[in-house]
Parts: structure tokens; sequence; C-alpha cells
């Protein structure tokens, strides 16, 4: 038995279906990349609540699945070998879909007036102890905390 973590986009919509004992499933179509710049086709079944998960589905839709696989072997129309995968699915998740265009009115760049004489205003960011040297903060912290000893809370 094979058991993998699948992740690819489904070709079309998966389709629900109801077992002859009255239990529901799904299949669907998977196209995985292979790494190497070809698909690998993937058959997919899944039962229970993974089944239910994979029937709201759409086409296009990426998903990530795990289950048991089993490597099937086809003639296509040209006479060429293919391989495929059927995968039974234990656990499936849809990943996040790129967010829909939507068109907003940009916002307006407000920017600061420059200053007259054609020279940048200097940045003035009120962190001064940047500038000072580290004997400076040294000596400063240890004024503050007399001994070392961490202040008691009295």
């Amino acid at each position: 038995m094979i058991y993998v973590l699948l992740t690819g986009t489904l070709y079309a919509a998966p389709v629900q279906r109801t077992a002859k004992n009255g239990n529901p499933f799904a299949t669907a179509k998977l196209l995985a990349d292979a790494g190497d710049g070809s698909s690998v086709w993937c058959n997919v079944i899944a039962f229970g609540e993974a089944g239910e998960r994979l029937a709201v589905l759409e086409a296009g839709d990426a998903v990530s699945m795990t289950g048991k696989a089993r490597l099937n072997q086809w003639e296509d129309q040209s006479g060429n070998l293919r391989a495929g995968l059927s995968v039974t699915v234990t656990e499936i998740v849809a990943l996040r879909r790129e967010p829909k265009a939507r068109f907003r009115k940009p916002r307006a760049f407000r920017s600061q007036p420059e200053p007259a004489s054609g020279e940048a205003v200097p940045f003035d960011d009120d962190l001064d102890f940047l500038d000072a040297e580290p004997a400076e903060i040294e000596a400063g912290s240890s004024s503050t905390n007399a001994g070392g000893n961490a202040p008691t809370g009295d």
C-alpha cells in the first residue's frame, strides 16, 4: 500500500454519488504537478466526511489530500503508455484561493509640501539613545538599577 500526500488542482467539479448501501461518496479528477514540468492525473474517491468536503469544491480549486494510492497505467489515443494514481482519500483540505480582483478606486496619495529652499526636512524621531555612546547607555542603566538587582515591586 502506498500512502500519499497529494496537492493539485481539481480538473472538474467533483461528483457526489450514493453507494448501493446508501452511503454517500464523492469522486473527482485531480491534476498534480510532477515537478519536472509534467503533470500526473489522479482519480480520487472520498467517503464520509472527506467525501462531503470534496463534494462542495469546484473545478479549479487547489486541494491537498492524504490517502492510499494505487498506480494505474493505460494507453492514450495515440498509443502512448500513460501513468496515473487512484487515491482513496482519508483527509482533504481546500487550499486558499487567490482573492478575486476588486476594482477599487485608488486612494489619493497625500504628499508633504517640500521646503521652498529645495532641501529635505531632517527626520526627527526622538530616539536620542541611538546617538549615545555605549558607555553612556551602560552608565545610565546601572544608575537606575543600583547593585544589579531586579526591582522588588514594593
